[in-house]
């Protein structure tokens, strides 16, 4: 067994986004977190005043479906050597949105990653306005919109293929909330967050976390020196066919399968869902692992059936750049913190990819959660948060991102 070594060892707060792992040092302690993803009604940080701020967002908050926060850049008074700063373990959507802001908020940060950012993994990523508000405040949208085009109209499909319901839905929420949905491939998405921290210097690679330990008020990291599983997917990127259109989105559902294509100039992402029988389905700890043979025979499996009116599976499979087939969970889990130890994303909250509500959801988590970091150190910003300070703080986090993410799931 590798070597483990201690590092960091004296911080408050230990966070954790899915895999990856936030971590918020303020002295002495720390608290656990990992992170999901997302839709259409919370926005985050709400950098603008209510004037400026968009009549559909009010309208949402009017109702109470819409949990404001902000997060005051430079509010927090700094001296030479600061006394909080935030471990974020996971350089993925969650993890590097959470460093950003952080950034806003001034609370010093460094980014633990296992491996490196923006592995070529997943295919694409979907950034609806809830989410796209987010990176406008915290200045990516235009590197974000530089690598892709609006969704335009939006396709349900039955068992033969042909649409029974379509419209320009995505025209219909920008003209509603200022801003549109976006689609890309999810490395390219990463890569854009990562290219634009202050500092890159702060996000560290090849840095596997391994355990936290904490012993009266003190967290140490070690790092090693060298919810449900009911469905899986395959997931494929095709270059784009005629008849799908340049950028729109088509769902075709089945009984225990669906398809959904989200259309780009040049590419055309591709999943297909399955659901699981129930004698297949399992349980954390337990998770099937898939096999290049194992994709290839679920894909012959519905080889023969429409994605559209005109084009096959089989079709758009084998013109495919690229594959691979993973499990998804789902769920929501009771609670999302014990002590100074929290939870966020997918390890809290997560919905499988055909909702298509997962990397939006985690960026207003990762907000909620830096929000709530900022209101307690903002609260006594000559000293550390305590014990009961910290709960105080994670409490509302937990209640409010709870309530939301069980109306999406």
């Amino acid at each position: 067994m590798a070597q483990l070594s201690s590092i960091m060892s004296s911080f408050d707060i230990f966070l954790a986004p899915f895999f990856p792992v936030l971590g918020y040092e303020h002295g002495r302690s720390w608290v656990q977190v990992q992170v999901s993803q997302g839709f259409l009604l919370a926005y985050g940080i709400n950098s603008r005043t209510a004037e400026q701020a968009d009549p559909f967002f009010n309208d949402m908050q009017h109702a109470g479906c819409v949990q404001t926060a902000t997060v005051v850049p430079n509010s927090v008074p700094v001296s030479k050597e600061k006394l909080s700063r935030v471990v974020i373990v996971g350089g993925g959507v969650a993890g590097l949105t959470l460093a950003h802001n952080l950034e806003q908020a001034n609370i010093d940060y460094v980014v633990l990653d296992k491996g490196v950012v923006a592995l070529p993994w997943g295919t694409s990523i979907s950034i609806h306005p809830n989410g796209c508000r987010i990176l406008y405040q915290i200045g990516t949208l235009d590197a974000v919109e530089a690598k892709c085009v609006p969704m335009e109209r939006f396709y349900n499909r039955g068992l033969s293929g042909y649409s029974y319901v379509h419209d320009f839905f995505f025209q219909s929420v920008t003209s509603r909330t200022g801003y549109t949905t976006l689609t890309l491939e999810r490395r390219g998405f990463l890569q854009a967050l990562y290219d634009t921290p202050e500092s890159k210097s702060k996000i560290r690679k090849r840095c596997c976390v391994k355990n936290v330990i904490e012993e009266n008020g003190i967290v140490r990291v070690l790092l090693e020196d060298d919810m449900k599983v009911t469905y899986n997917a395959i997931i494929a990127c095709v270059p784009q066919q005629p008849g799908l259109g340049l950028n729109h989105m088509h769902r075709t559902s089945f009984n225990n399968l669906s398809f959904l294509m989200l259309c780009q100039p040049d590419t055309v992402y591709l999943a297909a869902h399955f659901k699981l029988p129930e004698s297949e389905q399992t349980c954390w700890p337990s998770r099937t692992r898939y096999t290049e043979q194992d994709m290839k025979d679920y894909a012959a499996k519905v080889s023969d059936r429409p994605v559209s009116e005109s084009v096959l599976f089989r079709e758009l499979w084998r013109k495919k750049t690229g594959a691979h087939i993973a499990s998804l969970q789902e769920g929501v889990l009771d609670h999302w913190f014990f002590s100074r130890t929290a939870l966020l994303w997918d390890c809290v909250h997560k919905v499988t990819p055909n909702a298509g509500f997962g990397g939006s959801t985690t960026m207003e988590s990762a907000l909620a959660l830096a929000n709530a970091l900022h209101d307690a150190i903002s609260a006594h910003p000559n000293k550390k948060p305590s014990d009961i300070e910290i709960k105080d703080a994670l409490q509302p986090y937990q209640n409010a991102r709870k309530s939301r993410v069980l109306e999406i799931f």
